[in-house]
């Protein structure tokens, strides 16, 4: 139904509706369906159209009906409808019709809209690049390369304004008060957003939501759907599971697994994010936060004891932009907590960091608006013959047509190496290949490969060309069966390919290139020049801590020098030389810092082991705090019920099992017998109640919380037990125990990779208070882990005792100045 008269004021066009007909409610046989405009039908739209558009007086006056529609819920499969039009009319020719009279003024309507899995600005598609405000200018967001921003005061009507007028502004949207019982029914309904907030173009619910507040968030979605009718602006969020559930509700949809100093690895966050919308039907807008600093509760941790800051390295960065890109996200948001616009030299290496993400994002973003991800396949290396084009899964066929045996990724399985993400696009495909390993969230390593080669779907008439940040260099051709055979040399971290058969391709590549290729190069020399400075003071107080750094000079000179020299090539207008020698330059320093933080955690069980190896900017403290161990004195036995030799020790002792999700698995948390030394072992066990929950990285099961251990502000505590993993559940990770204190956080959870024989486990903490601390253990996922002799032990400062006038203290007077003495290896 249309009415002439009446604007509609979201389109600025007349005002078009739906009369409702009649429904379909047998399947199989034929229905005869009818829809009519009676009075009745008409008035009762127009009462409905009152309400939605908060408008009094609706003009219904020369209302005609010009067309009719089918409304059909579509599911997962295939559906199939036969239609046959019985009878319409009357008719009415469009002479006799009569037409609006009144001219389209100004009127608000919201600047950006989603269709599936596309986001539109004024009509135009755009990949979405966001950060949170903190103050900085409009003109620095756009320097950097950020589109849009979350404002996090909706009041500062002022300050979205100024945003507004160069980027698209992100807000969370009032409140209403909830059901306190439930939070999923709202007391009070919101005002009309449209009068109250026009400005905001996306309103954003919330980081990180859980599966148990997914309710809450359906909720709130209902409300501000209801309160902005007029503009109908997308609902924005990011989840940390159940996005099935939220993208039926949610229009921009965030899934982000990308932690640095976490325990999921980098590659196995790519699978996580790639088969969450693989096994979403109803996912629309899918992006990432990037994470451009360490988790909040480990920065309040080291604020707390005074320890040095983690620095978040820039490839650590531009890793997770990849692996969102690689997982099929169409946008990012970089997470910050301050300014970026500062003089602090950490703050200025953030900021170009995330610039030289979006360059590469720049280049790529008309192969990733309109590709979409076909697979991610595993490459062949010159160190390793048994992947992709190996002799493993090869046919007959294969060997006598020279074909390539494509190697698709498990997804069950952490990445190491190098893989490729095939990105298939209108007449063209993009090979992203991205390089992995399992430490690259606390210390990335050199993260190179001196050749890779894969195989490509690609017409007879297909050419292929590499792009890097300063050139497009053109690929040999090699046609095998089924495709091209590329090889890439000389990959750092990303290796872009592009193949296409349309003549024109190359040139638009070089012209993209071309726009970014000096800044981006020169951004390149920056963070080189940065970290090679940043490296180099680190290992001097690793030095200065005790640490033997000799083997890491030679490499830190060259890094000097391969710095230098990037420099001078681009200052020349060498820009092609100036990209290889200052990523040479940060290879150099990654191997250095790899080396170090090996150094670090050789004898620890696990990566997080220590609350300072979670960085290579922090491996300083890792050694302070090792050599004050033997100046400390020792308060052992913190947990006297860590033997579990009482059968009554969970019921009596203060610890407590939990169930983490009763609804996915089956758990249990017991004493039982230890045949092989006549005592008693603790016992985690965890199976899941359908097919979910296995596999690696799998969601927590089980958790127990251990009594309450009183401890003072700077104890050391050293955590001692031992572990053994059961036969009789399977498992879907070699590492599914977890440990960690409820000071630091579960956010750097030790994490053991466990054997079928007992092996001793030990990890340190630093208390940052006088409060009582608590141990907690835990299981993701599926698996029966057996543990006993849980101990604590704390090293607390000797007691200052008062001395005599003139006594002498040469062991303090010795220490402080570093005479003779010398630092423990770790036990």
């Amino acid at each position: 139904m249309v009415l002439p008269h009446h604007i509609d004021p979201r389109s600025g066009k007349p005002l078009v509706t739906y009369i409702a007909g009649d429904h379909y409610r047998t399947s199989g046989a034929d229905e005869l369906l009818s829809a009519s405009g009676s009075p009745e039908s008409v008035e009762k739209e127009i009462r409905r159209l009152r309400t939605e558009l908060h408008q009094p007086d609706i003009d219904s006056s020369g209302a005609y009906f010009d067309g009719c529609a089918l409304l059909m819920e579509v599911h997962r499969g295939r559906s199939v409808v036969h239609v046959e039009v019985k009878s319409y009319g009357p008719v009415v020719t469009p002479s006799n019709l009569e037409r609006p009279t009144q001219e389209v003024g100004q009127i608000a309507r919201a600047r950006v809209r989603v269709e599936r899995d596309s986001l539109f600005f004024e009509g135009e598609p755009f990949f979405l690049t966001m950060v949170p405000d903190h103050g900085e200018s409009a003109e620095f967001f756009q320097t950097i390369g950020i589109n849009s921003v979350w404002t996090p005061e909706l009041d500062n009507a002022s300050r979205q304004k100024d945003i507004r007028n160069h980027l698209l502004v992100v807000a969370t949207p009032p409140h209403p008060q909830f059901d306190p019982a439930t939070f999923d029914q709202a007391l009070e309904s919101l005002p009309p957003l449209d009068q109250r907030y026009p400005v905001p173009d996306v309103w954003y619910l919330g980081t990180g939501v859980l599966a148990d507040q997914q309710g809450h968030l359906a909720a709130w979605g209902r409300e501000v759907r209801s309160a902005d009718r007029i503009l109908r602006r997308p609902l924005m969020a990011d989840v940390a599971s159940g996005e099935d559930l939220a993208s039926r509700q949610l229009d921009i949809l965030g899934i982000s697994h990308c932690k640095p100093t976490g325990k999921t690895t980098f590659g196995m966050a790519r699978n996580i994010g790639f088969l969450s919308r693989q096994n979403s039907a109803h996912l629309t807008f899918p992006w990432e936060w990037v994470n451009t600093e360490a988790p909040e509760a480990i920065r309040r941790w080291r604020n707390l004891t005074e320890a040095t800051p983690i620095h978040i390295e820039p490839e650590q960065i531009l890793i997770q932009v990849l692996a969102a890109l690689s997982s099929g996200a169409r946008g990012v948001g970089y997470w910050k907590s301050h300014r970026l616009d500062g003089k602090d030299a950490q703050c200025a290496e953030t900021a170009a960091a995330i610039e030289l993400s979006n360059s590469y994002i720049t280049i790529l973003q008309t192969l990733l608006l309109k590709g979409q991800i076909d697979g991610h396949l595993n490459l062949t290396t010159d160190d390793s013959s048994d992947t992709a084009g190996s002799q493993r899964g090869r046919t007959w066929v294969d060997s006598a047509l020279n074909a390539a045996a494509a190697d698709p990724v498990d997804y069950r399985v952490t990445p190491t190496g190098p893989d490729a993400t095939i990105i298939n696009a209108p007449g063209r495909t993009l090979a992203l290949v991205n390089v992995w390993n399992d430490s690259a969230q606390f210390v990335p390593a050199e993260l190179h490969m001196p050749k890779v080669s894969m195989t490509v779907a690609a017409t007879e008439t297909s050419s292929a060309a590499e792009v890097s940040l300063s050139k497009v260099t053109g690929l040999q051709r090699k046609p095998i069966a089924g495709g091209l055979q590329l090889d890439l040399n000389n990959v750092n971290i990303v290796a872009i390919a592009v193949i296409g058969s349309d003549p024109g391709f190359r040139k638009e590549l070089e012209g993209q290139v071309h726009q970014q290729s000096r800044r981006a190069t020169e951004l390149l020399c920056q963070l080189a020049a940065s970290k090679s400075f940043r490296t180099q003071q680190t290992v001097e107080r690793i030095e200065a801590s005790g640490a033997q750094t000799d083997h890491l000079h030679s490499t830190l000179s060259q890094v000097g020098r391969t710095a230098e020299a990037a420099l001078a090539a681009w200052n020349s207008g060498r820009l092609s030389d100036a990209e290889a020698a200052a990523s040479l330059s940060m290879r150099l320093c990654r191997k250095c810092q790899m080396q170090a933080w090996l150094d670090a955690t050789r004898n620890l069980c696990s990566a997080t082991a220590s609350p300072h190896t979670l960085s290579f900017s922090t491996l300083p403290d890792h050694w302070r705090m090792i050599s004050q161990l033997t100046a400390r004195e020792i308060h052992s036995g913190l947990i006297p019920s860590g033997t579990f030799d009482n059968l009554k020790t969970l019921s009596q002792a203060d610890w407590q099992p939990v169930i983490s999700d009763p609804d996915m698995f089956h758990g249990a948390i017991d004493i039982v017998s230890d045949d092989n030394r006549n005592g008693h072992i603790l016992r985690l066990r965890a199976w899941p109640r359908g097919s979910s929950g296995g596999g690696e990285g799998g969601p927590t099961s089980v958790l127990l919380k251990s009594p309450s251990i009183a401890v003072k502000k700077g104890d050391i505590l050293e955590i001692t037990a031992r572990i053994r993993m059961g036969s009789n559940v399977r498992q879907g990770s070699a590492s599914p125990l977890f440990l960690f204190d409820s000071d630091l956080g579960p956010d750097a959870s030790v994490t053991p990779r466990l054997s079928k024989s007992w092996q001793s486990i030990r990890f340190y903490r630093e208390v940052s208070s006088d409060n009582p601390l608590k141990i907690w253990i835990g299981l993701n996922g599926a698996a029966e882990v057996f543990l006993d002799d849980i101990a604590v032990n704390a090293f607390r400062q000797p007691q200052v005792t008062n001395q005599p006038e003139g006594a002498e203290t040469p062991d303090t007077a010795s220490r402080v100045q570093g005479a003779g003495y010398t630092f423990p290896s770790l036990p």
